[in-house]
């Protein structure tokens, strides 16, 4: 039988949260889910990711008190592996991603559902997003992202923030099976991996309007957490695929193939280059020089020297490479 926030109506929509020691935020994004699911039939999946704060303790009684919610834990495997298996376990053909320090808007399934509905080979829904941070929230409207089919999506990567926040973005299930879920050896980036995929086997729609809240106050490092660690990054994920795919095929169905190749590649360097000279500045010479070498290669040995005359607690370089 069905279970949703709307009793046994088939979900329309899978909130896919994984966790690991959000103890103080999980109910906040549980009762988020609970606010979207009014109009539109949701279910929520979290897996616990090895928690130590007794977070998996808290997910377990709420799944136990709702219905709708389904729980399980892992050993740690990292947020993609969690996400994969949740998403295993989907009912519905909406994936949606929640982090469990983040919240939904009320309107943000419907949103997703009403993104969906559009078109068939709309592979991915990404709704703005509102970052709260030092007790104020701002609504993220990206200058080079329009609401509707979203036609230039790595050189919206490389030119801003990225427009598609996890929590904010959903994946059609038929594609995201056919890209093989999240690269679980991706520690850092896998969402923006996932992205780029559903980029090139679908159509990305962006809604424009604001369906969750980021809560930068309490979210993970993760560029500290890729400073001194040495597992793929999305940009070597970026590398491989340009090579991959500019060595088997032509560059996406849908797209012209040399423009592809160059916004792809448009985005490796506008990527190298922040993440090269943030890396120079805290010291980390190994993850600079590996960014250093990949502009290098991709022709771009100006920005190579401007990271390399970066010195330990210096200013990182902006990313305005693109206007060069």
């Amino acid at each position: 039988m069905f279970i949703s926030t709307q009793g046994t109506k088939p979900p329309l929509v899978s909130a896919i949260i994984p966790l690991l020691n959000k103890k103080q935020t999980l109910h906040r994004a549980v009762k988020s889910v609970e606010r979207a699911g009014r109009d539109v039939p949701v279910e929520a999946i979290i897996v616990d990711d090895g928690s130590t704060d007794g977070s998996d303790v808290l997910a377990e009684a709420l799944a136990a008190r709702y219905s709708w919610i389904t729980y399980l834990s892992q050993d740690n495997m990292g947020a993609a592996a969690a996400r994969n298996r949740a998403c295993a376990l989907a009912k519905s053909q909406i994936l949606a991603f929640l982090d469990a320090d983040d919240e939904w808007q009320p309107n943000h399934a419907c949103n997703l559902v009403e993104g969906f509905n559009v078109d068939p080979s709309i592979s991915m829904v990404v709704n703005s997003w509102r970052k709260y941070t030092d007790g104020k929230r701002r609504l993220i409207r990206l200058f080079d992202v329009n609401p509707g089919v979203v036609q230039n999506h790595f050189l919206s990567m490389a030119w801003g923030d990225c427009y598609a926040a996890t929590s904010a973005t959903a994946c059609r299930k038929k594609h995201f099976l056919q890209i093989g879920g999240f690269d679980e050896k991706l520690r850092n980036g896998h969402d923006h991996a996932l992205w780029g995929e559903a980029a090139l086997c679908g159509r990305i729609w962006y809604t424009g309007r604001a369906g969750a809240i980021w809560h930068q106050d309490t979210s993970n490092s993760l560029m500290e957490a890729a400073h001194h660690n040495r597992h793929p990054k999305y940009e070597n994920w970026l590398e491989g695929k340009i090579e991959q795919l500019a060595g088997a095929q032509p560059l996406g169905t849908r797209h012209n193939g040399v423009v592809l190749k160059r916004q792809m590649i448009e985005n490796l360097v506008c990527d190298s280059e922040i993440t090269g000279s943030q890396a120079a500045a805290k010291g980390v010479y190994w993850l600079r020089d590996e960014r250093v070498a990949v502009l290098e290669k991709w022709g771009r040995a100006d920005l190579a020297e401007e990271i390399m005359a970066i010195a330990p607690g210096g200013r990182p370089a902006k990313r305005l490479c693109h206007r060069n």
